[in-house]
Formats: C-alpha cells, structure tokens, sequence
C-alpha cells in the first residue's frame, strides 16, 4: 500500500492527521484474492520524544477501508482505528518512521497495516 499523510501540530505534544492510501498488490490464497482498495482516516497523534532524534507517539481516529475481494464482492468497512509508531529524525525536515495501525474490517477479520516511510516536515 502507498499511504500519504498531512497533519498539522497542535502543540509539541498533540497533533491532527488526515491520511488517504491505496493498496498496490492483491495476497491470494486457495484461489481467492484481497486487495485493499482505498483507505483515508482522520486522527489524533500523540507524541513524545525520547531523544532529541527520537519519539514514539499514539494515533486514534476514524478510518474506512475499501477492499477487492474475488468472492463475497467488494466491501467497504468504517470506524475506529488505532495505531502506535516512531519518528526517527534525520534532519530538521527529514525523518524516518514506523508504525503499525489496527484498521477497520469485517467482523471475522482483522486488518492492521504495518509501514516503514520518510517523513517531511515544512
């Protein structure tokens, strides 16, 4: 999945963040296929810095995640979404970051989104 992120600090420690994806690839088994379609979440960021290079930080918010599914058709699934990562800066305006998201699915599945990015900041 390509996921791109724009937030807006609300003070050193809480921010906004919207997101907005879309999935790449499609995994198969028993001759079926999923495949995230698109995916956009609005949250709340909190975070706290170990270093003066790093800081781990929360994320809550609502999500909706569409998926391609080859059986039982397309669905698309609303709601809460959570999620724990970690900043680690380069520079002033470059870091690198990691996290993992629980994302909204269907009740007899569970969906989490694990990324590993470049950060830039104005």
């Amino acid at each position: 999945a390509i996921v791109f992120r724009a937030g807006l600090p609300l003070n050193s420690f809480l921010a906004i963040e919207g997101r907005v994806g879309t999935g790449l690839s499609s995994d198969e088994a028993d001759g079926h296929s999923v495949g995230l379609g698109t995916y956009w979440g609005a949250y709340a960021k909190g975070a706290l810095g170990l270093t003066s290079r790093l800081a781990v930080y929360g994320v809550a918010g609502l999500a909706s995640v569409s998926l391609n599914r080859s059986f039982a058709g397309d669905t698309t699934n609303t709601g809460i979404s959570v999620g724990v990562g970690g900043d680690y800066k380069l520079s002033q305006a470059l870091a690198l970051n990691f996290e993992w998201t629980y994302l909204p699915s269907p009740s007899q599945a569970d969906s989490n989104l694990f990324s590993f990015g470049v950060n830039y900041s104005l």
